[in-house]
């Protein structure tokens, strides 16, 4: 069996593990998330998690109650502020928010996908399609994590492949594989690019066989 993890790097790693075939060839069994920059740290799966902890807090409303909210979701913010989980109408984790403080250097073809607000900037990815989170319908199955990995860029939310063998003809540019993080794909680089447009945000994949 093969199992598959992808990661979104921000400035540090997001991993979710996705094992393909369990049950479904065509969606993963994704059971698993965490944050990482050295060591692993669990995440919440659902809201009532969240609250147990004792470490998450309610922040900013329900983005599926106001339009005007610039993500999907019932937010609640982590440990330390660096992280905001985004939870549906039927409480299970629908996206997670990466939160930058706003001297940070943006690529100024990414400033559309990071969101000011107050002395931080912004990130959002969701782990199924954000246009359905607030419909109330449920994607994934009860105790999975998602269904899809989208990243809001500058134009939207950007469906990203789940497998290596997906990507294609995308956007997505191989790039390096570091040891311990995996292969590396960057979103629309080129080696003669100019420097100001390059945006720290990658697509990581590692394929383990088990």
């Amino acid at each position: 069996m093969m199992r598959s993890y992808i990661a979104i790097c921000f400035l540090f790693g997001l991993t979710s593990a996705f094992i393909f075939g369990k049950k479904d060839p065509v969606y993963p069994d994704w059971d698993a998330l965490s944050i990482t920059f050295g060591k692993f740290t669990s995440l919440p799966q659902t809201e009532d998690e969240a609250v147990s902890s004792g470490e998450w807090t309610p922040y900013g409303g329900c983005g599926c109650k106001n339009a005007t909210k610039p993500y999907q979701g019932k937010r609640y913010r982590g440990p330390g502020g660096t992280n905001n989980l985004l939870f549906g109408p039927h409480k299970n984790v629908v996206g997670i928010q990466i939160v930058l403080p706003d001297n940070f250097n943006i690529a100024k073809n990414w400033k559309g996908a990071h969101v000011k607000e107050g002395n931080t900037f912004v990130m959002t990815t969701y782990f199924t399609d954000p246009d359905l989170i607030c419909s109330g319908k449920r994607i994934a199955p009860k105790g999975y994590v998602g269904d899809n990995l989208y990243i809001v860029m500058n134009n939207g939310p950007v469906k990203i492949p789940l497998k290596e063998s997906d990507i294609g003809a995308t956007k997505w540019t191989k790039g390096k594989c570091f040891y311990g993080m995996g292969q590396h794909y960057w979103y629309d680089v080129s080696k003669d690019m100019d420097c100001n447009d390059f945006a720290r945000l990658g697509f990581c994949c590692i394929m383990v066989e088990i």
